[in-house]
């Protein structure tokens, strides 16, 4: 074991003079350690396992069971769950408990009406800031749906790429309206992550890929013409389409459960996160 002064000596041994520059490529790119709060690790591990399907709507929430998983204390497993209740995933239920968010049709339908809005009012911006090179990024997702996701796979690991794909092509397009809040809205609207709940639920989802990226190419197709009213009008299309087959995929689900939503009819047509186990702060 070394002592003080022979560990500092070691140190000046070990270091570079000052006037030296390593040679260039001859050392590994090393990318910065990141340390992040329990909290914030918590959170996306929980988040993810309901996109994953592993924890179910409705489901109850044990915050001492999920803490003793995790190797941690309980404090931070109670802020990710107030983080996730803000966000609208937890229900929060006095004297009750803590319960996975229900898929329900009135509270999908209210995403999917703030969605339409807010796709609309990126039309006006994109159709006027849209360049070359974004059609292209845009045509790429569209190119990597058809071509990576086959419908007849139908597994939570396709149902998960799908998704990533499928939202990367949205926030990519309500990007071009250059309008920052805008953005943020969008992104926290949690649209997607609703829909990849359910796609990881329900085994028929693959069936409206191919329907799904022919709206997108119609999509990209009035962005390149600069033709706004095309454009609102394939949006609208689209979001239609999404909202209809969210619905009737909820309520499939329901009846199989002896439920049903019944205030809803409608046909349709036409990052692995790991927590670190032990370790920080408990």
């Amino acid at each position: 074991m070394l002592n003080t002064a022979e560990m500092s000596h070691l140190e000046a041994e070990i270091s570079e003079p000052a006037d030296e520059e390593a040679p260039a490529g001859t050392w590994p790119r090393f990318r910065p350690i990141e340390f992040r709060p329990l909290t914030d690790q918590i959170y996306e591990a929980l988040r993810q396992s309901m996109l994953d399907g592993e924890l179910h709507p409705g489901e109850r929430l044990d915050t001492r069971r999920i803490a003793q998983d995790f190797g941690v204390s309980q404090a931070p497993v109670r802020h990710a769950v107030a983080m996730l209740a803000k966000d609208g995933l937890l229900e929060v239920r006095p004297r009750s408990g803590t319960f996975v968010e229900n898929l329900t049709a009135g509270h999908l339908s209210e995403i999917m009406d703030i969605r339409r809005a807010l796709e609309l009012l990126a039309c006006e911006s994109a159709v006027k800031e849209v360049k070359e090179t974004d059609i292209a990024h845009l045509r790429r997702f569209i190119r990597e749906i058809r071509e990576s996701v086959d419908p007849r796979e139908v597994s939570q690991s396709a149902a998960k790429f799908h998704d990533l794909l499928n939202t990367a092509f949205h926030e990519a397009f309500v990007n071009l309206s250059g309008n920052k809040r805008l953005v943020q809205l969008y992104s926290t609207l949690e649209v997607h992550q609703h829909m990849a709940r359910v796609h990881a639920r329900f085994s028929d989802w693959g069936k409206s890929v191919t329907t799904e990226a022919d709206q997108h190419s119609a999509i990209v197709a009035a962005l390149e013409d600069r033709n706004l009213d095309r454009l609102r009008r394939a949006v609208k299309r689209h979001v239609r389409y999404s909202r209809a087959l969210l619905m009737n995929a909820v309520n499939t689900e329901h009846q199989k459960s002896g439920g049903g939503l019944r205030n809803f009819t409608g046909s349709v047509s036409g990052k692995e996160t790991v927590l670190q186990k032990g370790g920080g702060q408990k």
